[in-house]
C-alpha cells in the first residue's frame, strides 16, 4: 500500500520532501566523514584519496541540486538522480573497503525505501534492481579489507561494532523519515476532513436556502391575495369606520410580511448587495415600528 499511496499523497509536495532529501544527505556526508576519521584513529588502512573522491562528488551533486530545481528539473527527478547518486557512491565506498564484507553494506537499504515510499512502482523497482546488482557487484569487485595487523579477533569485534553502526543508521533513518511522512500524512487527512465538514455545512445551507426561497414563492401568492382584500375593504364605502384602523394595522403587517419574504428569497438566491449603516439601521426600525 505505501509505494502507492505515499507517490500520490506527496505529489504536490515533493519540494518539501526533496529539500528533507538534502538535508539528510548531508548528515549522512557528515557521518561517513566521521568514519572515515575513526577508521585511521583505529588503524585501520584506507584509501584516502578515492574515498574522497567519492564523498567529493555526492557533495557536489548536493550542491547542484538547488541549482537544478531553479532550472526548473521537477522534483521527482531530483529524487531519482539523488537516490541513484547515493547507491553508487556508497558502491564505490563499499568496493574500497572490503566491498560485501563490509558491515555497512546494509545502508542499501535507506535509499531502496525512500525510492519505494516517493517514487512511482516502476522507478522503485528500477531503483531496487541497481541497489541488488551494485551489492551483488560488492562480491567479485573490491579491495581487501584494510585491517592493520592479523588479529582476526579485533577484526571480528571491528565486524560487529560496523554492524551495529549500520544498524543505528538505518533505524534513525527510517523511523524519522518514515515518522515525518506518517505525520505528513495525518496532517493532510485532518485537512481533508476539514474540508469534507466544510462542503456538507455549505451543501446544508444551500439546501436550506432553497427551501427558503420555494416557501418564500409559496407564500408571496396568499400575502398579496390578502393585500389586495385588505385594500379593497379600505376603499369600499360600506366599511364601517371602526375597522378602518384595523384594516390599515392589517395592510402595514401584510407589507413587512412582504418585505420579509422578499429579503429571504434574495437572500437564498444570492448574496445581498452592501448596504450603507444608517440606511440598514432605519429599514430595522421601520420594520420594528411597523410590527409594533
Amino acid at each position: 500500500m505505501m509505494p502507492t499511496v505515499f507517490p500520490a499523497l506527496f505529489a504536490a509536495n515533493l519540494e518539501l520532501v526533496q529539500q528533507r532529501l538534502l538535508q539528510l544527505r548531508w548528515a549522512m556526508l557528515l557521518a561517513a566523514l566521521l568514519l572515515i576519521v575513526l577508521g585511521q584513529l583505529v588503524g585501520l588502512v584506507l584509501p584516502l584519496v578515492l574515498l574522497g573522491q567519492a564523498w567529493l562528488t555526492l557533495a557536489l551533486l548536493n550542491l547542484l541540486t538547488p541549482w537544478l530545481a531553479r532550472r526548473g528539473l521537477p522534483p521527482r527527478e531530483l529524487i531519482t538522480i539523488g537516490l541513484l547518486a547515493d547507491i553508487a557512491v556508497l558502491t564505490e565506498m563499499l568496493a574500497l573497503t572490503g566491498g560485501a564484507a563490509n558491515p555497512l553494506a546494509s545502508l542499501y537499504l535507506p535509499p531502496v525505501l525512500f525510492g519505494a515510499l516517493l517514487l512511482p512502482p516502476a522507478r522503485a523497482w528500477g531503483l531496487a534492481i541497481v541497489s541488488l546488482m551494485a551489492y551483488g557487484l560488492l562480491f567479485v569487485w573490491h579491495l581487501p579489507w584494510p585491517l592493520a595487523g592479523d588479529d582476526a579477533a579485533y577484526a571480528f569485534q571491528l565486524h560487529l561494532v560496523g554492524m551495529w553502526i549500520t544498524f543505528a543508521v538505518s533505524v534513525t533513518l527510517l523511523t524519522g523519515f518514515v515518522s515525518y511522512l506518517a505525520w505528513q500524512l495525518a496532517q493532510r487527512e485532518a485537512a481533508l476532513a476539514a474540508a469534507r465538514e466544510a462542503q456538507l455545512r455549505d451543501e446544508q445551507l444551500v439546501a436550506l436556502g432553497v427551501q427558503a426561497a420555494g416557501a418564500a414563492h409559496t407564500l408571496s401568492t396568499p400575502l398579496n391575495t390578502l393585500t389586495l382584500l385588505c385594500e379593497d375593504m379600505q376603499a369600499s364605502y360600506a366599511t364601517p369606520p371602526e375597522l378602518v384602523q384595523d384594516l390599515q394595522l392589517m395592510h402595514g403587517q401584510l407589507a413587512v410580511c412582504r418585505e420579509a419574504l422578499a429579503r429571504l428569497k434574495a437572500g437564498a438566491e444570492s448574496r445581498p448587495a452592501p448596504q450603507p449603516l444608517c440606511e440598514a439601521l432605519d429599514e430595522r426600525l421601520q420594520g420594528w415600528h411597523s410590527s409594533r
